[in-house]
């Protein structure tokens, strides 16, 4: 029956793909875990801009590294300071800001 055997050679091909995806995991999982430990030895993370604690009795504590990073000031800040050095001409940051209207 053609089919059947159409059945069986699509199953054979999603067999195929999902173990080119177990494969591909592993991998990628790897180079993700060579960037993790390239970052961890440069003092990028010394640049992020962290919380600023609300309460007053927090002010004696020392500053932790472990503290929170305030994710959107650090993309504002950075997406300005490219357009600043983009000198209004054309570049990365004023296309994103192009596109957000």
């Amino acid at each position: 029956n053609l089919l059947h055997g159409g059945r069986v050679k699509e199953e054979q091909e999603v067999d195929s793909n999902s173990d080119e995806e177990s494969q591909t995991e592993p991998m990628l999982e790897d180079i993700m875990d060579a960037m993790d430990k390239e970052l961890r030895t440069s003092s990028l993370q010394e640049s992020f801009r962290r919380f600023t604690p609300q309460s007053d009795t927090n002010k004696d504590q020392p500053e932790d590294a472990s503290e929170e990073v305030d994710i959107d000031l650090n993309l504002v800040q950075s997406i300005l300071e490219s357009c600043t050095i983009q000198q209004g001409m054309p570049g990365p940051a004023s296309n994103i800001l192009h596109d957000m209207g």
